[in-house]
């Protein structure tokens, strides 16, 4: 996901892009050592947790069944927990 940003100087346009950050970027590497170690017990729910978490930048984006496997596979009700700040 790009967020492009348009600046004008003295006639001259100029086009920024700048790259979200990923959730699974953000997510702390405690976490994702749990998920290497889950995929071999748990392939398709960590197949489809990374899929998310690299399809969202914001946690509150997050659908409920992606919170509800985070809260399956890391044991915490809030997910917030999982990932750094920026």
């Amino acid at each position: 996901m790009f967020i492009k940003y348009l600046f004008v100087d003295l006639g001259k346009t100029n086009t920024m892009n700048y790259k979200m950050i990923s959730l699974y970027d953000r997510l702390k590497p405690h976490y994702k050592d749990v998920l290497k170690i889950k995929n071999i017990s748990e392939p398709e729910l960590v197949s489809m947790i990374v899929e998310a978490l690299e399809q969202e930048c914001y946690v509150a984006d997050l659908k409920y069944s992606s919170v509800l496997n985070l809260q399956f596979l890391f044991g915490n009700i809030n997910p917030f927990v999982y990932f750094k700040d920026l």
